[in-house]
């Protein structure tokens, strides 16, 4: 944190905005949100766990005011619960929440299920979980509701500390996996093509993401016509220093 966190929140929160106006008004095919702080764990009331605006939802909340969407998935596989984004959606029909997470770690919801909603598909995992189980959960518990959903618009709370090379999660996962996810969500919410928008906030070792956003995101950005999106994501691999010192990129 430092005394330029809440101007790079702000701005984080405006990218998803920007974001979403482009998809909705055809001027990108989906969209990528390379973005720091992340967003998930900031309550509607609360900051939390780094996160001091949750953008997320700061994008489905201008979704729905500005295009009148009555079904907008937000789908978090950041390995820690979303539990931010899950009390300011618990219980609102137009919102449907799908969330995988790893209990041991913060904010271990293992101890923590108030925010339950009917509206909300949580899938807890182990460490260890692996790539197997991972996919296979994935597709027997998500997918098929994702698609009775009939989503208008996707956000993706993308986080990618599940993959093994991570120091903070233990889900051990590969590059693969995220890109197979990526993949299935586009297939499943094939009832708004073009309109998956994607924001990125946890740090990773600048390698494993390089890898990562070659893998996933090709899908998102294969057709686009945004080089917002492009230039985001490579700004924000070379932004970040073996050091862990975060240089907020300054808008040209």
């Amino acid at each position: 944190m430092s005394h330029g966190s809440l101007k790079a929140a702000r701005h984080a929160a405006g990218a998803v905005v920007q974001a979403i106006d482009m998809v909705m008004n055809k001027k990108a095919w989906h969209a990528f949100c390379a973005v720091r702080p992340p967003g998930h764990h900031a309550h509607s009331d609360k900051a939390g766990g780094f996160c001091l605006l949750n953008n997320v939802a700061t994008g489905v909340m201008h979704a729905i005011a500005e295009y009148r969407l009555q079904r907008i998935a937000i789908i978090d596989f950041d390995v820690h619960y979303g539990d931010g984004t899950a009390e300011i959606f618990k219980d609102d029909p137009r919102v449907l929440f799908m969330n995988l997470f790893e209990t041991d770690l913060f904010p271990f919801p293992k101890t923590n299920h108030s925010a339950n909603g009917a509206n909300m598909l949580h899938l807890p995992f182990a460490s260890n979980t692996g790539s197997r189980v991972f996919r296979t959960t994935v597709r027997e518990q998500w997918l098929h509701k994702l698609t009775a959903f009939k989503p208008e618009l996707v956000l993706l709370s993308a986080g990618f500390d599940g993959h093994k090379q991570d120091e903070t999660g233990r889900l051990n996962l590969h590059e693969a996996d995220f890109a197979w996810l990526t993949h299935k969500i586009i297939q499943a919410a094939s009832s708004c093509p073009g309109k998956i928008v994607s924001r990125t906030g946890r740090r990773l070792h600048t390698r494993t993401f390089s890898k990562i956003r070659r893998s996933p995101y090709r899908r998102l950005s294969r057709t686009t016509q945004s080089r917002l999106c492009r230039r985001l994501s490579k700004a924000f691999e070379t932004r970040w220093t073996e050091e862990r010192k975060y240089r907020p990129c300054k808008p040209k």
